[in-house]
């Protein structure tokens, strides 16, 4: 007998009642006054993400549409270099525009048109889950925006949510409440948010009878609600990871079974989201976890299993002394073949680890250099 119910937890809208309503056209945009171009450009995006019309139905539609005139007259002025040196200059002589002035006449463009650049990048794009099963697989598409909404906010069609890529997850997801015990799941990428798919099971045994309880859980998070996202290196010979992200309403710990996030830095790039890197192993403890432990780990267990296979022959069938040498020449030659091969895979294992930069070393550079 199972039992399966489906949980879905996705953070993609703001909070249109607490929305500034300040007159100051970079406060609005929540950025500084010397924030560079580009980022005024994913600011917005962002912004049209958590507050466009297309993303809200019913009462709330049309307070979003006055919130969003609000958010696209500032990005009109901000995002004319010459207007924005008007403005600039307005501010320094303690002038500042009356904003919803500027709103009434204001043209909201669709979502779709908004987030079109986005879409720049679709050789990355993959609408297949390759390594995510069948029935998480179709839940994740019934999930996607254009999909799972279109009989709410028939405006949202347009949006084109696609899929992006997939990774398998190690253990199970933290920050999400489930029932049971993880049993699988995935990291799924689209071009709009990270999503979280997985599955877990409860086993109950009563007498002859066993029933397993099988639950589908999907949380995630929109990348414009993401504050930042943490890579922290837990294991360079083995390449392992751990993706903290930490957004408005929620936090995320995701554990990846291999350390392919290429997608999901180009997706954080897209959304102007900052990457932080952490390193957790140093290259001493990596050394002599490769070179010192492994090896004399490897010839102590050959050691132990050759002297209880020597003691067991001699109670049996008593061995001479020539004998014995013997057998104890052979089994120091076999421990030092042990300890030679172990040091050489480690050998290999570290200049691999170390003979490339990673993720972290590649964000460690880029910090640096900005």
């Amino acid at each position: 007998m199972a039992t399966t119910r489906t949980a879905i937890s996705t953070a993609t809208t703001g909070d249109l009642n607490a929305f500034t309503r300040s007159d100051n056209k970079y406060t609005v945009l929540g950025v500084p006054a010397d924030v560079a171009p580009d980022e005024i450009k994913r600011a917005y995006r962002r912004l049209a993400m958590l507050y466009h019309p297309d993303r809200h139905a019913g009462d709330a539609k049309a307070k979003a549409e006055d919130v969003f005139k609000r958010i696209t007259a500032a990005y009109a002025t901000l995002s004319d270099p010459q207007a924005r040196v008007e403005y600039d200059r307005a501010l320094a002589r303690g002038r500042v525009p009356d904003l919803d002035a500027d709103a009434r006449g204001q043209r909201i463009d669709p979502l779709a048109k908004i987030l079109a650049d986005i879409l720049r990048y679709e050789h990355i794009f993959d609408p297949h889950l390759r390594r995510t099963p069948k029935d998480l697989h179709q839940m994740v598409r019934d999930a996607l925006i254009g999909n799972a909404h279109r009989e709410k906010n028939p405006a949202l069609d347009k949006v084109r949510e696609e899929i992006v890529g997939d990774i398998p997850l190690k253990e199970a997801p933290g920050g999400i409440s489930f029932r049971g015990d993880f049993a699988g799941g995935a990291i799924v990428l689209t071009n709009l948010r990270l999503l979280v798919p997985f599955w877990s099971q409860l086993i109950e045994r009563q007498g002859n009878t066993q029933t397993t309880y099988t639950w589908n859980n999907l949380g995630g998070v929109a990348f414009p609600a993401m504050r930042s996202v943490t890579i922290q290196l837990t294991d360079r010979i083995r390449g392992r990871h751990q993706i903290a992200i930490e957004g408005h309403d929620t936090s995320l710990s995701l554990v990846p079974k291999f350390a392919n996030l290429g997608k999901l830095l180009l997706l954080c790039s897209l959304w102007g989201i900052p990457v932080i890197p952490r390193n957790e192993p140093t290259r001493a403890s990596d050394s002599k976890r490769v070179l010192l432990d492994r090896p004399l780990n490897g010839v102590l267990v050959v050691a132990v299993l050759f002297a209880l296979v020597f003691l067991c022959n001699a109670c049996d069938n008593g061995v001479s002394d020539e004998g014995s040498l013997g057998i104890l020449m052979f089994g120091l030659y076999v421990m030092f073949a042990t300890w030679a091969a172990l040091l050489a895979w480690g050998l290999f294992q570290r200049f691999r680890a170390y003979g490339q930069p990673g993720i972290e070393d590649v964000l460690s550079e880029a910090a640096t250099d900005a």
